[in-house]
């Protein structure tokens, strides 16, 4: 996803970078937050809503949610 400029959004890490900050709720369990950290979990809340509505959930990463993964980016069958 990108801004109105074309540019990447803040998702908070690299994509698919192996760090605990990749975990999708990892902003979720920090206290304080920094002007940028609160840029990231916004947008990944964006993405999240936006995939969850469509019927899809993730357990990994946001990269997963976001870009998909045959391990990790499931359909949700109702």
């Amino acid at each position: 996803m990108s801004d109105a400029d074309g540019l990447p959004l803040n998702m908070g890490t690299l994509f698919d970078e192996a760090v605990p900050a990749s975990h999708t709720a990892y902003y979720e369990m920090l206290d304080l937050l920094s002007k940028h950290q609160h840029r990231a979990r916004h947008n990944r809340w964006l993405v999240y809503g936006l995939m969850s509505d469509a019927g899809f959930y993730s357990s990994s990463s946001w990269s997963n949610t976001l870009f998909g993964n045959v391990f990790f980016f499931f359909w949700v069958l109702e």
